[in-house]
């Protein structure tokens, strides 16, 4: 397996993690914990992935509430870090 595969599959965990409790607020050292990164790190590649960064995400406050399964639709990126 190639470090960047390696990669990926721990930043899904994070990513899984944040599916199963995306009413929690987010806390980076945590989810770059599952991840088995620095923070800065884990920000700059959950950026490039989602295409937003921990902190804008935060500033859009709350959500309104829908169904389980269209949240995880739309917040789950399309691609894994090869959309350009």
């Amino acid at each position: 397996m190639s470090h960047r595969e390696a990669s990926n599959r721990l930043l899904l965990r994070a990513r899984d993690h944040m599916a199963r409790s995306f009413r929690d607020p987010l806390d980076v050292p945590a989810l770059a914990r599952i991840a088995c990164c620095s923070q800065a790190h884990f920000s700059r590649s959950f950026t490039e992935i989602v295409g937003e960064s921990p902190t804008r995400y935060r500033q859009r406050g709350d959500v309104e509430a829908v169904p389980n399964c269209f949240v995880k639709a739309w917040v789950r990126p399309s691609s894994f870090g090869e959309a350009s």
